[in-house]
């Protein structure tokens, strides 16, 4: 009979091992799922972000029609990422570098420059006038908006042709269809505009009619007025040497005679 007990008592306690280890078991396991699936769930939240609808090459405006808002999990979002609530910053601003279908958007991807059209670039009081250019006058196409230009004009024919300053440090606010907007500019085009004021302007479209006008590019930072004296056939070797003549005193008369 005690062995009888002493087994019972035995097999009793190895169930109530058993079970009291499963269920110690089973709580860790699902411990340890909960705080995992907590985990996953909090580094894989869905945010809303706005991503292009189709490929877009640098330059267009970003719209509605253009970008939407699609789920991505936070954790892959990029911090400068536009979402729903920064999207309406930059409605109608450009972008500076083309995009894939589907690429989300950042905040560096899309122009700081806002324009409802070319006139916003033209500074207050002043007037945009276009001329034309060839590869000299676009010092080789390295010429861009923002740059500062003097204009010389050329006129007459022969020996009676002369150069003189027109105008002085002329803020070239587009080549082309380029405007200073953060944009690189394509470094094709054949014409570029200047902001004057409206008499300059007016003195820009009349050298156009009776000359040729040439610019000369000036370093970014000088915009300081300068005056050029005019060269002709004269001087354009240096300054024209003055011949002193013979001041005449007394003249001989003749009459008469073989």
């Amino acid at each position: 009979m005690n062995i009888n007990r002493l087994l019972l008592v035995l097999l009793v306690s190895a169930i109530l091992s058993g079970i009291g280890g499963w269920y110690l078991s089973s709580k860790y396991l699902d411990t340890s799922m909960t705080n995992y699936k907590n985990e996953i769930n909090q580094e894989h939240e869905l945010v809303k972000v706005v991503v292009a609808v189709e490929d877009l090459p640098s330059g267009v405006s970003i719209t509605s029609a253009n970008a939407v808002l699609r789920e991505m999990p936070k954790a892959f979002v990029h911090r400068d990422a536009i979402t729903q609530d920064t999207f309406g910053n930059i409605v109608g601003r450009q972008l500076l570098y083309s995009l894939s279908s589907g690429d989300p958007i950042l905040s560096a991807h899309v122009s700081l420059s806002q324009y409802r059209s070319f006139s916003d670039v033209i500074p207050k009081g002043m007037r945009a006038v276009t001329i034309p250019v060839d590869s000299l006058n676009s010092i080789s196409g390295f010429l861009s908006p923002s740059n500062y230009v003097d204009l010389f004009v050329t006129f007459g024919a022969g020996k009676i042709s002369r150069t003189t300053q027109l105008l002085s440090a002329a803020k070239v606010i587009a080549t082309g269809r380029d405007i200073d907007n953060g944009i690189a500019p394509s470094g094709v085009y054949r014409d570029i505009t200047l902001g004057v004021t409206p008499l300059n302007a007016a003195r820009i479209l009349h050298a156009m009619s009776i000359g040729k006008i040439s610019l000369v590019l000036r370093t970014q930072d000088d915009t300081s007025s300068s005056a050029v004296k005019p060269v002709d056939i004269n001087n354009i070797f240096g300054q024209k040497k003055r011949v002193k003549k013979r001041k005449i005193t007394d003249f001989e008369v003749i009459r008469g005679g073989k």
